[in-house]
């Protein structure tokens, strides 16, 4: 029986590793039923470390479900027979009515180890060919239901391990029903195995049960049966295993007359036990022939039961005084009785697995099964929170080598981690290895542990099947694989493995699966020399980092059925790169293309694949027209087209009725409007799932489409009426149509569709439903309803009561009551009803949801909250923005699950709620706007908030102090942590949590990844008082810090440059004394800070990020002196103040310093020495969450061996501690110099990297006189390297980098550490000189000293360094001359010396040139080199003539120097050269090439702006793989013509620019026959005459600035990139766009000769820049203009267009310029019932037209990006159109504002923003809202009507650089704030009626006079009219009176003014040199 079970076992465990793809998919009404199957459950992940799901979270609706995990379909019908969902975390009652009973051909059916509970229903007997049944382990409870006899076919019932019962008084009837399946369940007499053990049964079982002549095992132990065991039993023929024990028989045993052909095998310890209960053994039991007896030795079992007592396990099985052959999970020799197998998975085994555990006594183990083969056993506690238990954990022991005899070894997901012990390599029996789901890894050191391991592999050649997969494992796999020759299996997936793949692997004659998927695999896909007899079927590439084309030897994989390479990086064109996949015609079945770079037109060898059952190439960039011979594949089922670039027409060919498509995606690509005629797809008969996502369909009112369709995805088509074919769908269940244009009602009909389950109307605009209040609830089920975004207004709607999970119905008109009918909805899970008009309260009724979402944020909503309303289960509750008074629901405290807690602006009245600190995943807290009041912190309680984001508890009423370490523990704040932020996918979609928060003034609407980005801590607004507590530095992750509008004292911490991320910090309003600490300038990202009214005093500190602020942030504080203040500080105040600053700063640091370290005491034993030293820092809470995921020290126990803790290793002779890996360990505090680390004086390797340390590196680090490795990356380390570091004279590894603040000089000592062979200091602040005494490091491998601030010329020492592999000093500051000792570094391979400034000077030139790039006749030695970057340094002269002896350069890359001369041929000879950047230089003759012999590997080549002439080289054609040339700036010598670039024609170019190259003539028409060029670039020639061009796939045309005349070609029609501007060209803008070109982007034909209409069908939703000015096009603007949302810049200036003002392109989210200028517009530019808000506009220029009349005073209320810092900065700032070089064309607009011109390119656009209404005949006051505008820069409203005072909120334009308002009619007296605008440089108020003296403001009186003329009335300077007497200035404080009151109007009228800002940069900081830009474009315009 056990070699049975395990064999069985054995077998499900093969079967869940290999995928199995039905050849048929099932039929809708079955994938329906598993789909509402899988929704009647809560479903949990069982290990969240895994990064996988379980099977059925695996299941996606749009996909065949015959091959979704656990699902098994019959082959010719295509029925569920078999659904298998052991250990899948289902959570809830199995209902009557579940779908599950819809599968009526069922024959296999297991949900055992579940939580599924209640009863078990009745109608488990409609699935009548049911043959096997398990529901074990799954809390069910009560009877049997009877109609269990009805299942005739059943052969195995398991059902042991719940809670069934039979009651006493039925005992014989019930009974009978449950276990006499003869006498009671007639039917049932194919059972072969019955399992009924642990319930609850009693009673007596029949006296005959003879008639159960198949059943060979029975097994009813653990009940509570009673009388005697019939003897029926004893005389089944083919009873093999009989368990009755733990029951309550009696009386004497009588077992009858036994033929002695019985088979039945029991264990003499049972029969001895059966005695012992019965008191009486007849002797007829010796007439048994009892076979294959199994015995144990004694010490077997005492192995066993050792090594059980070893860990604690919750359930024991075992008993010790009973044979342990008959264990559980134990399997013996039946001749030896020696253990041979022992299974143990999923036993919740938990401790460590220890080098002297006793399993290791077993040495003739065979097989042996700890990990989770079926998942580690987990708790649910709550939706959304695992608690789980961790197995086994530690180091995998040495001595695992002992079981010598091992032929199968699983330790799947055991929590082990460190590395894999050498002696695994002994064990030469070993055929199946599975470590999968660990954490083996060893950080640093990964690559020598990977060779141990590899080595270790390679030495066990009898292994088949090995998966290592989701681990930690890095580096390289060995080269050489093939000893490996029986392998069949090989999974690494999960890990991250570099480099290339062996092609080795490849070769292996047994491998049939090879999983490679979620790694870091590199470079080309190199295969190798295949043999055709390769046995690979399935090959899983995915999720890598692969490039270049697919080889062409994967055609030789003859037996191959699955080939996946999604999502990597795959390029080049598909003719070429698929190779010979055509070849696998027999075969291949499944190919995954997903998610790569894949480009040009589907090759036509794909249908050829004839068994190709799926095809995914979604994601990529396909583009041309569908092949119709895709859809004629007869095997298709799936076809995944979305996301890529495919135009129409769409033809799917003559499609047979027998066609299998059943999934088709074509959604996301580029087809024309109209042109994708929806009645195509009705040939389709089998299909069922379509998404036409962004197409805009042709629907026709006669379309009939196949009811088998189940989901139809029609989003964002453009659908202004809903489909009504749509009522024919029968079969529909999933339904969306979000983001069309539909008005009116919700038609009646669609809910009467049967199968409907998820709608999703949602971003509409629907008003209501059609028919009856009832007519949704009458449909009966319905899962989900998204009707949000719409215009819904009362009634709300009656929705299906026992099946709504999902309701969005947010955004809408829905008022008064919420109503009671939800309460009803028993299964919702999420409910979103914010921002509408609900009043009154959250009704009572809501304690019967148990939700696990809940928002209400934005109503009416008032009352107190309702305790019993508050789920237990709620993970993200938002009432923010309501009328909510009372106290916060204490219930809140159930919720463990609970991360995101809004109740911003309301009126709740209460105490600090700090009992909310035990909610173990709380992300965000918002309390803002409520009267909370008391103190935040007690002194007898901790607040620590470890999982934290955002702390927002402003606006309130708190007091009190707060405590030094207040802070301490808020873990997420401290360093960089990822957390699980749950986002909800519902069938595929997200639903992510948002939330707005505002921080003085900054709004913010975070969405799913921003939480875990902006992480903030608001407290302004209270009455907090004390100092500001010092652990407030800890916490280094933060963002924003606002503690303004307190009452806090003392000095500002100067740990609070410890923030390095801080953007925002406000101080103000507080009573701070002190300075402010120069270290706050070091914080380079912020870029806000306010200190004003404080009582600080001394100079304000120079540093550039203080330097840059406002005066205003340093106002009202007396004591302070010093720019950006007016007032100066005196020289003694200064030194005074500087002094005092430092010893201030010092009495901080030291008092920082002694609050974060704790007090250590000597204790001499190694262990007392690490707990010591781990209680040195600040470590969150064992018990959290957190600890579990990342902290190495998280198991450390006092009272266990500190060998076996994690991170440690001992020396196994001593057993002192040798290594220590605490790397990533949550460490957070300072490493004091009397650390009790530093007593582990044998240390031979620390790894403490990536932990908070911040303090200097002590001088005691010099006593580990043994260390070998010390890494210390990234440990916030700062001040200089102690000199004691000499002292580690065996060092080999020295990793300092990443320590920002590390500074000074290396050392020269550093040259004594001779034994060093790995020294990376990058990105340090290291300065100085290179001490020449490196040179003495001669073991030195690889040096890294890139990103520093060193100074001076490179040490002639460093050519000792022989051994030198890498070298790396980019961005060092170095200059002078390469020292020529390089050259004897034979071994380097890398060299990268980029973006410093060493030169190359004098008569020389060529030698020192030499030197430096010609590594063969300079550097002899450097034959290695793979890898040259000399980019961007001052080098000058020639290249040496010969090069080729660089065999092995790949990458060469000198641009952006001065070398000169010729390029040498020999470069082009090198055969292994892929890319070579000689551009920016001075090279200059003739292009020679040479004569190449191989062919040549060159694929990018980029020579332009150079000196280069004559002509192209045919030679050129010999770089047959060349695919980027850039040719720019080639020396013509004068006018040409394009036959210079003829040799270009056999090239199969991807992109090629040849701009400015005084090219005449026209463009060849061969140019447009090259079939893979795609980007081209012929700008800046002298091209003249028509534009000749054939229909082609090229995707960008640039050939702006040539004489091209005529009309523009048609064939441009079908490119999405076209800038024609500066040409001739004539005629009108080609209506061909309006059918062949979606992809159209950018359209820029200015200055052209262009008239007629733009039409109205060339305008798509894709296009983002249209710039058409200065042509003579007429008409009207197009109304098609409003489809185009992605449009950000629109430019119609001069031409001739009659229009009114287009107010409707508000309606543009993405505008952010706008120029009408100088054109026939007309009328008002305002409607009194339309408000007009351009929130992204930068520029807006109506100048020079005709528009009229008034505008209001709010006209500029709304446009935010003029109004506030917060900018809104472009996804795309240049449009990428030119191919992998990532040259970028910028959008670019030259403004012409009152003689100024500005060419505005790139970021131009975020600064100038611009206001030109001049020249028109607008009349009225100037707009008061027009101070809002405080971001302005040009401001031009001259020449108009205008009337009234000049407004003074004008002085609120504090970034205004020109103002014009003259030539209007203006009155009263120039406002004085005017002058206090300090960058304002123009002004002019002339001719107007203005009075009184001008004001005598520095900016005012630096104009000239002609500013001031035209005014009768004004006098004094620069006039030369005086002013007689004094002035009045009676009105200037009405006026500001005025303005104040407008804007306290505007604020209570608009009170989300800023709403809708989204804040991708929230706090991005000026550039100075964008100023000194804008000033130099004052002081010399730019020439258009």
């Amino acid at each position: 029986m056990i070699t049975i079970k395990w064999s069985l076992c054995l077998i499900f465990y093969l079967s869940n590793s290999i995928i199995v793809i039905a050849k048929h998919l099932c039929l809708p009404d079955q994938r329906d039923a598993l789909w509402e199957f899988k929704n009647e459950f809560y479903v949990q992940e069982f290990d969240p470390s895994a990064n996988g799901d379980t099977d059925i979270e695996k299941w996606r609706n749009n996909t065949d479900c015959c091959s979704w995990d656990g699902v098994s379909c019959d082959p010719k019908t295509g029925v569920v027979v078999e659904l298998d969902l052991e250990f899948n975390g289902l959570n809830g009652p199995l209902r009557s009515n579940s779908s599950l009973f819809r599968l009526q051909h069922l024959q296999i059916l297991d949900l055992g180890s579940n939580n599924i509970w209640g009863t078990l229903p009745d109608s488990i007997g409609n699935l009548k060919y049911l043959r096997f049944l398990s529901f074990k382990d799954c809390n069910l409870y009560g009877k049997i239901p009877s109609s269990l006899g009805s299942l005739s076919y059943l052969a195995r019932l398991l059902l042991p391990h719940n809670d069934f019962t039979s009651e006493p008084t039925d005992s014989v009837g019930n009974l009978n029903q449950l276990t006499d399946f003869q006498l009671m369940l007639l039917n049932l007499s194919s059972l072969i195995w019955i399992d009924l053990g642990d319930n609850q049964f009693r009673g007596m079982l029949p006296s005959n049960m003879s008639s159960l002549s198949k059943l060979k095992y029975f097994d009813i132990g653990g009940n509570s049966f009673s009388g005697t065991i019939p003897s029926s039993l004893f005389m089944l023929p083919s009873l093999v295993e009989l368990d009755l024990r733990r029951n309550h028989f009696r009386g004497p045993l009588e077992i009858g007359n036994v033929s002695s052909q019985s088979n039945l095998s029991l264990q003499d310890q049972v029969l001895s036990w059966i005695a012992a209960a019965i008191g009486y053994v007849p002797g007829v039991v010796c007439g048994l022939t009892i076979g294959h007896i199994l015995t144990s030795y004694k010490h077997q079992r005492d192995s066993l039961w050792g090594f059980k007592n070893e860990f604690h396990v919750p359930s024991e099985k075992w008993r010790n005084n009973t044979d342990c052959c008959s264990w559980d999970g134990v399997s013996c020799d039946p001749k030896t009785g020696n253990v041979v197998g022992l299974d143990l998975a999923g036993s919740d085994l938990n401790g460590p697995l220890r080098s002297n555990s006793s399993l290791f006594r077993l040495q003739h183990l065979q097989k042996l099964y700890l990990g989770y083969r079926n998942r580690i056993v987990l708790t649910i506690t709550s939706f959304g929170s695992l608690s789980y238990n961790d197995g086994l954990k530690g180091e995998l022991p040495d001595s695992i080598g002992n079981l010598k005899y091992l032929k199968v070894l699983s330790l799947r997901g055991c929590h082990l981690f460190g590395k894999i012990p050498s002696s695994l390599g002994n064990l030469s029996y070993l055929t199946h290895l599975d470590l999968s789901y660990n954490d083996f890894t060893r950080g640093p050191d990964s690559m020598g542990n990977l060779n141990r391991l590899t080595d270790m592999l390679l030495r066990l050649s009898s292994l088949i099947w090995i998966n290592l997969g989701n681990n930690q494992f890095r580096g390289m796999l060995p080269s050489n694989m093939s000893s490996l020759s029986k392998l069949k299996y090989f999974d690494i997936s999960g890990n991250s493995f570099s480099g290339t793949i062996p092609s080795s692997l490849f070769m292996l004659p047994s491998l049939v699966e090879l999983g490679l998927r979620r790694n870091h695999f590199s470079g080309p896909l190199e295969i190798g020399n295949i043999s055709s007899q390769s046995k690979l079927q399935l090959l899983h590439l995915g999720r890598n980092n692969f490039n270049g084309p697919i080889p062409s030897s994967l055609g030789s994989l003859s037996y191959l059925t699955h080939l996946d390479l999604s999502d990597n990086e795959f390029t080049s064109e598909p003719p070429d790169s698929m190779g010979n996949l055509n070849r696998l015609t027999d075969s291949l079945t499944w190919i995954d293309l997903r998610d790569n770079k894949f480009r040009g037109i589907l090759p036509s060898s794909m249908s050829s694949l004839s068994k190709l059952e799926y095809i995914f190439i979604g994601g990529n960039s396909f583009s041309g027209t569908i092949p119709s011979s895709l859809f004629m594949l007869p095997s298709l089922v799936l076809l995944d087209l979305g996301g890529n670039h495919f135009t129409g027409p769409l033809e799917i060919g003559n499609i047979s009725s027998q066609s299998n498509l059943q999934h088709l995606n074509i959604g996301r690509n580029n087809f024309n409007p109209g042109i994708v005629d929806l009645s195509i797809f009705s040939p389709l008969l089998s299909l069922g799932h379509l998404d036409l996502s962004g197409i805009n369909l042709k629907i026709s009112s006669t379309v009939s489409l196949p009811s088998s369709i189940y989901t139809f995805i029609l989003s964002s088509c453009n659908i202004s009426e809903f489909p009504k074919f749509l009522r024919n769908q029968t079969m529909l269940s999933y339904l969306d149509i979000s983001a069309n244009q539909i008005e009116g009602q919700v038609p009646e009909w669609l809910w009467s569709l049967p199968e409907l389950r998820y709608v999703n109307i949602s971003h509409n605009s629907f008003n209501g439903f059609e028919g009856p209040a009832d007519v949704i609830q009458e449909r009966g089920e319905l899962h989900m309803l998204d009707i949000s975004s719409n215009t819904f207004q009362d009634p709300f709607p009656l929705l299906p009561v026992d099946s709504m999970i999902f309701l969005f119905s947010s955004n809408n008109r829905f008022s008064g009551e919420i109503p009671r009918t939800i309460c009803e909805l028993d299964n919702l899970v999420m409910l979103v009803l914010s921002n509408n008009n609900f009043s009154g309260s959250i009704p009572r009724c809501f304690e019967n949801l148990t939700l696990s979402v809940l928002h209400l944020r934005n109503n009416s909503l008032s009352g107190i909250f309702p305790e019993e309303a508050i789920s237990h289960r709620l993970q993200s509750f938002d009432v923010g923005h309501n009328l909510f008074s009372g106290e916060l629901p204490k219930s809140l405290i159930n919720c463990s699950a609970l991360e995101f807690l809004n109740v911003e602006d309301n009126r709740i009245n209460d105490t600090f709620p700090s009992w909310l600190r035990l909610l173990p995943n709380l992300q965000m807290l918002v309390l803002r706007s409520n009267e909370f009041h008391g103190p935040i912190s007690s002194p007898r309680d901790s607040v620590s908030f470890p999982k934290l984001r955002i702390f927002d508890i402003s606006e309130n009423h708190f007091n009190g102090v707060l405590s030094s370490d207040y802070f301490d523990g808020w873990t997420t704040m401290l360093s960089v942590v990822v957390d699980f932020v749950v986002e909800v996918y519902i069938l595929g979609r997200s639903y992510p949590k948002s939330v707005d928060l505002t921080n003085k003034g900054l709004k913010m609407e975070l969405v799913g990844s921003g939480f875990k980005i902006y992480k903030t801590i608001d407290v302004s607004g209270n009455r907090l008082e004390g100092d500001i507590p010092e652990s407030i530095s800890l916490l280094k992750e933060l963002i924003v810090l606002n503690m303004s509008n307190n009452a806090f004292t003392g000095h500002i911490p100067p740990s609070l440059s410890n923030l390095s991320n801080l953007q925002s910090l406000d101080l103000s309003q507080n009573r701070l004394s002190g300075s402010i600490p120069p270290e706050l300038g070091k914080l380079t990202f912020l870029a806000r800070m306010n200190f004003s009214h404080n009582r600080l005093e001394g100079p304000i500190p120079q540093t550039t990020q203080i330097q840059t602020q406002d005066s205003s942030s340093f106002t009202e504080n007396p004591g302070l002196c010093g720019l950006p203040l007016k007032k100066t500080c005196g020289r003694e105040e200064d030194e005074e103040a500087t002094k005092q600053e430092q010893d201030e700063d010092k009495e901080e640091e030291d008092k920082v310093f002694s609050w974060i370290a704790a007090a250590i005491g000597y204790v001499p034993d190694q262990r007392d020495a690490l707990l010591e030293f781990k209680n040195e820092f600040s470590i969150p809470s064992p018990d959290s969450d957190l600890m579990l995921i990342l902290q190495t020290t998280a198991k450390w126990r006092n009272n266990t061996d500190c060998c076996s803790w994690g991170g440690i290793s001992c020396d196994p002779k001593t057993g002192v501690v040798v290594e220590l890996d605490l790397g990533n360990s949550d460490l957070n505090g300072r490493l004091r110099s009397n650390s009790s680390l530093f007593r582990l004086q044998h240390l031979q390797s620390l790894d403490l990297s990536y932990n908070d340390l911040s303090c200097t590196l002590p001088d005691s680090i010099g006593n580990f006189k043994y260390l070998r490795v010390l890494n210390l990356l990234g440990c916030n380390l700062f001040g200089e390297i102690p000199t004691s570091l000499r002292s580690l004279s065996y060092l080999t590894d020295l990793d300092l980098s990443y320590n920002d603040d590390l500074t000074g000089e290396i050392l020269d000592s550093m040259g004594n550490l001779k034994h060093l062979r790995v020294l990376s200091l990058t990105s340090c602040k290291f300065t100085g000189k290179i001490p020449s005494s490196l040179g003495n490091l001669t073991y030195l491998t690889d040096l890294d000293l890139s990103w520093n601030y060193f100074t001076g010329e490179l040490p002639d020492s460093m050519g000792n360094l022989k051994s030198l592999r890498v070298l790396n000093l980019h961005r060092c500051n170095f200059f002078g001359k390469i020292p020529t000792s390089l050259g004897s570094l034979s071994n380097l391979t890398d060299l990268d010396i980029s973006k410093n400034e060493f030169t190359s000077e004098g008569p020389d030139s060529m030698s020192s040139l030499n030197r430096l790039t010609d590594f063969q006749l300079m550097l002899l030695n450097l034959s290695s080199l793979t890898n040259v970057d000399l980019s961007s340094n001052q080098f000058k002269a020639m290249l040496p003539s010969n090069m080729s002896s660089l065999s092995k350069l790949e990458a060469f890359d000198i641009s952006g120097n001065s070398f000169s001369g010729t390029i040498p041929s020999s470069l082009f000879m090198i055969p292994s050269l892929i890319k070579l950047d000689l551009g920016t230089n001075d090279f200059s003759g003739p292009l020679k090439i040479g004569n190449i012999s191989s062919p040549s590997n060159l694929q990018e080549l980029y020579i332009g702006e150079n000196n280069i002439n004559g002509p192209i080289p045919r030679s050129i054609l010999k770089l047959v793989g060349l695919s980027a040339l850039s040719l720019s700036f080639w020396d013509t010598g004068g006018i040409v013509d394009f036959s210079i670039f003829l040799q270009l024609k056999s090239l199969s170019l991807y992109h090629l620019d040849i701009s400015a190259n005084q090219i005449e003539g026209q463009v060849p028409e061969w140019l447009w026959r090259l079939p893979t060029l795609r980007y081209v670039n012929i700008a800046q020639n002298a091209f003249s005459g028509e534009l000749t061009m054939l229909p082609n796939p090229i995707y960008s045309f640039i050939a702006s600035d040539n004489k091209f005349s005529g009309e523009i070609p048609r064939a441009v029609c079908e490119i999405g990139t076209l800038v024609l501007s500066n040409n001739n060209f004539s005629g009108s803008i080609p209506p061909c766009f309006e059918i062949s070109n979606k992809t159209l982007s950018i359209l820029h034909l200015r200055n052209n000769s262009l008239s007629g209409v733009i039409p109205e069908e060339s305008l798509h939703g894709y296009l983002r820049s249209l710039d058409v000015g200065s042509n003579r096009l007429s008409g009207q603007l197009p109304k098609s203009l409003i489809n185009c949302s992605y449009l950000q810049f629109l430019n119609v200036e001069e031409n001739r267009i009659n229009d009114t003002f287009p107010s409707w392109l508000k309606s543009l989210p993405n505008l952010q310029l706008l120029v009408l200028r100088s054109n026939e517009f007309h009328g008002p530019i305002f409607s009194p019932g339309d408000s007009l808000s351009f929130p992204k506009l930068r520029f807006f220029d109506i100048s020079e037209n005709r528009f009229s009349g008034v505008l209001p005073s709010d006209y500029f209320v709304g446009w935010s990006v003029m109004s506030s810092f917060v900018d809104i900065i472009d996804n795309t700032p240049g449009f990428t159109v030119v191919g992998d070089d990532q040259e970028s064309f910028h959008k670019s607009v030259v403004l012409t504002i009152k003689g100024l011109n500005m060419e505005l390119v790139g970021s131009g656009f975020e600064i100038y923003k611009t206001i030109d209404v001049s020249r028109n005949r607008l009349e009225g006051d100037i707009p008061e809202s027009i101070g809002i505008l405080k971001e302005l820069i040009v401001l031009n409203m001259s020449n108009n009507a205008f009337t009234g005072h000049l407004p003074p909120s004008l002085s609120n334009l504090s970034n205004l650089q020109s103002l014009d308002l003259s030539q209007n009619r203006l009155s009263g007296s120039i406002p004085g704030e005017l002058g206090e605008l300090t960058f304002l440089a123009r002004m002019n108020f002339s001719y107007n009626m203005l009075e009184g003296p001008i004001p005598q403001g520095t900016q005012i009186q630096s104009q000239n006079s002609s500013s001031f003329i035209g005014n009768p009335s004004l006098c004094g300077a620069p006039l030369q009219k005086k002013c007689g007497g004094e002035e009045e200035e009676e009105k200037e404080e009405k006026d500001k009176d005025k303005v104040f009151s407008w804007i306290a109007a505007a604020i209570g009228y608009v009170p989300g003014l800023f709403c809708g800002l989204a804040i991708a940069h929230i706090l991005t900081s000026y550039k100075l040199d964008w100023f000194m830009r804008i000033f130099s474009c004052f002081s010399s315009p730019l020439k258009k």
